[in-house]
């Protein structure tokens, strides 16, 4: 949390991986020798995803702190909506029904 992050910036001691792990500051730890391979299925996996969708569950994560609830909502339907009426949904709907894996164009 903020305290936290406060004593960490005010303080600059050292912080090691298992402590930013279990402060929450990362979600997870490698080995070196496991990093690369592990970041590259990482960049794979968001490359499978539909773009739009990412930029908004981005857009939202980004503003909806700063909103009323009554804004936030009509924020999410808005990109929901926009996001609905893609290609890329279409072909999220088919892969699904298909029992397929999709692949998204970003359009």
């Amino acid at each position: 949390g903020p305290v936290r992050a406060q004593q960490w910036l005010m303080l600059s001691d050292p912080i090691d991986a298992a402590q930013c792990l279990a402060a929450g500051a990362v979600d997870q730890v490698f080995p070196a020798a496991e990093l690369e391979a592990a970041a590259q299925a990482l960049v794979q996996r968001l490359c499978a995803s539909a773009p739009a969708s990412l930029a908004a569950m981005k857009r939202l994560s980004l503003e909806g702190p700063a909103l009323s609830l009554q804004a936030y909502l009509s924020l999410e339907q808005q990109l929901l909506k926009a996001c609905a009426r893609t290609a890329d949904a279409r072909e999220g709907t088919s892969a699904f029904v298909a029992k397929r894996a999709p692949t998204f164009t970003g359009r």
